[in-house]
């Protein structure tokens, strides 16, 4: 019949389209660009430089600094802690459409402190366990917003208290998908290449009650690698990847049409050297710091969370 000689035929047709697709469009923009970067490779280049520090600028003018410390608990656990410090935020300055609807022209316009303190705990096989950001003031002994979430199989349990207001949820989550709050800056993204894309799931402390209120406390943000662009650092000029952040059109974050969220340029070995942020109407610049300086704000990063009793990381996991 001709219909059993054309059926095996047909079936392997079959199977080497299906085959080709699968190989065009999952397997080779693998090979060719690469996987994005991943907890695993991230949380490995940091402990070949485990303290990173940072200079906060804004307007060609310091206003703050930040450290971040990759350090192994024991054989298995693995806790990276960042400490962020904004001397002064001139918020006539960086908010003025804002400032002007409620502030007095007359009157100095504030120049507020802050300090934001982010635990992040990985288990052994490198996926994330838990996290703790709490913002400060340095007047204050209490924290003006804590936020902490703790992750079970697929599930993420977040949990966020500013002052008498305290609100739990879950939301499902995917060990591939990086979390971060808005004010961690990245120190490393291995292996990158152009045309990579990825996801991160970011909170604010600012945002974050807003988000609540919204339904979604957690805003997907886009980042892909548009190419190189050269950067100084370190008195040298270095071609650096340039991963540009967006907010995620799929998840009614923003589309390609609005400005970037933020950028970050990194070196052909993953270190991150410079980063931008947009803040409202301002965009904050952290430049990384050389070796020696970054050890000594790790010391006095270390020494300020050792004057407050609300902050003592250990072996259990961001302290609540």
């Amino acid at each position: 019949m001709a219909y059993a000689r054309w059926y095996p035929f047909a079936v392997v047709t079959f199977w080497l389209a299906t085959m080709t697709w699968l190989v065009t469009t999952k397997v080779m923009p693998v090979f060719l660009v690469g996987s994005p970067p991943n907890y695993e490779a991230i949380l490995d280049a940091q402990r070949e430089e485990s303290v990173v520090g940072w200079t906060i600028r804004w307007r060609d003018r310091s206003i703050g600094w930040a450290v971040s410390e990759t350090v192994p608990v024991d054989e298995d656990l693995t806790e990276v802690r960042h400490f962020l410090r904004f001397d002064e935020l001139p918020l006539s300055e960086m908010f003025p459409g804002i400032w002007s609807l409620f502030a007095d022209r007359a009157h100095t316009a504030p120049r507020l402190a802050l300090e934001f303190e982010t635990t992040m705990l990985f288990d052994p096989l490198k996926r994330l366990s838990s996290f703790q950001t709490r913002v400060r003031t340095p007047t204050l002994p209490d924290a003006l917003v804590i936020i902490r979430g703790s992750v079970e199989k697929d599930t993420l349990h977040l949990n966020l208290q500013a002052g008498d207001f305290n609100y739990d949820t879950e939301l499902g989550f995917r060990s591939d998908v990086l979390v971060s709050d808005s004010f961690s800056p990245q120190s490393v993204l291995p292996g990158l290449r152009e045309g990579q894309e990825w996801t991160v799931e970011m909170y604010s402390p600012f945002n974050l009650p807003g988000q609540v209120v919204q339904g979604r406390p957690l805003e997907v943000i886009s980042a892909k690698v548009e190419g190189r662009q050269p950067v100084v650092h370190g008195g040298k000029v270095v071609l650096a990847w340039v991963v540009v952040y967006r907010g995620d059109p799929g998840g009614n974050g923003g589309s390609q049409n609005d400005p970037p969220r933020g950028r970050v340029w990194v070196a052909p070995d993953g270190t991150v050297l410079r980063q931008e942020a947009r803040l409202m109407d301002s965009t904050i610049v952290l430049s990384r710091l050389p070796r020696s300086q970054a050890r000594r704000l790790a010391d006095q990063a270390r020494q300020i969370r050792e004057a407050r009793t609300g902050f003592l990381p250990n072996s259990e996991g961001p302290t609540p």
